[in-house]
C-alpha cells in the first residue's frame, strides 16, 4: 500500500516473451523465475483494490531485473467510531484520540462525546483516548478491520485520576 503495508495474496501475471502467474507472499513479494532474455508485462489483480501503475514492462538482457513494485489501493474504505462518557455518563468533549498502526491520525471527540476515524483501508489500528488528569477504561482499543467498520468503541474517563 501507500503506507508500506504489504499486501499478500495479488496474484501477478507475467505476459511476453513467456507467460507465468504467481502470487505475492505475506511480505508482499513475488519472483519469476527461470526467464530468457526478451520483453515482458508484469501485472497485478486482487478483488477490491486498484494498483499503480497498472502494469509494468520490462526487458531482460542477460541480468535479473528487480524492485518491480505496485502500490495497492483498497477499493473501499472503513471506519472507526464511538463514544468517550465520564464516570457520571456525561460524553466529554474534547478528548485526544490518536489512532496508531496501519495508519496515524488524532482528533478531538465533538461537543456530544463522538469520536470517528475515517478512509481506513484493511488492517490493524489501535484508539486511543487522552485528557489531562483522566485515566481511561479501557487505556486502549485495537481493531482489525478486515471487510467491516467498527461501531461502539466506547471509552470511560475516571475524572481525577493521573493519566
Amino acid at each position: 500500500t501507500a503506507t508500506g503495508t504489504p499486501i499478500s495474496g495479488v496474484s501477478m501475471t507475467l505476459t511476453g516473451a513467456a507467460g507465468a502467474t504467481t502470487t505475492t507472499n505475506a511480505s508482499g513479494n513475488y519472483t519469476f523465475t527461470g526467464l530468457v532474455n526478451g520483453a515482458y508485462t508484469v501485472a497485478p489483480a486482487l478483488a477490491g483494490y486498484s494498483f499503480s501503475p497498472v502494469n509494468r514492462n520490462v526487458t531482460i538482457s542477460n541480468a535479473n531485473i528487480t524492485a518491480q513494485n505496485f502500490i495497492g489501493t483498497a477499493a473501499v474504505t472503513y471506519f472507526i467510531r464511538g463514544t468517550v462518557k465520564n464516570s457520571f455518563g456525561r460524553m466529554m468533549s474534547g478528548v485526544t484520540m490518536r489512532l496508531t498502526g496501519s495508519a496515524t491520525m488524532t482528533i478531538l471527540t465533538d461537543a456530544t462525546g463522538n469520536y470517528q476515524f475515517s478512509g481506513l483501508f484493511p488492517g490493524t489500528y489501535t484508539v486511543t483516548p487522552s485528557y489531562p488528569g483522566i485515566a481511561f477504561s479501557p487505556a486502549s482499543r485495537t481493531v482489525t478491520i478486515t471487510n467491516q467498520s467498527f461501531t461502539g468503541q466506547e471509552f470511560e474517563g475516571r475524572i481525577g485520576a493521573a493519566p
